[in-house]
């Protein structure tokens, strides 16, 4: 586990200041959403919302636009959620 945190922060060095002000923004249900769409590279707001019962309803519909607007994902033409 020790290397997977040390190379971890080696990528996290080389990213801009403004990324890593992104990365640090971000809450554990961001993170599980991305990582959702890192596996399977789309997927339905209401089923990311069902993902996960850290946070009310209302908050995970917050986080995803969160999301949206700092361009980390976007809303396809399906209106499916992919990594922007």
């Amino acid at each position: 586990m020790k290397k997977k945190i040390n190379k971890f922060f080696e990528e996290v060095a080389k990213l801009s200041e403004n990324e890593q002000k992104i990365l640090g923004q971000l809450s554990f249900f961001q993170l599980k959403v991305i990582s959702y769409l890192r596996k399977n590279k789309k997927a339905s707001v209401p089923s990311l919302i069902q993902m996960d019962k850290s946070a009310s309803r209302a908050q995970k519909y917050r986080y995803i636009l969160a999301l949206q607007k700092s361009k980390l994902c976007k809303l396809d033409r399906d209106g499916l959620l992919v990594l922007g």
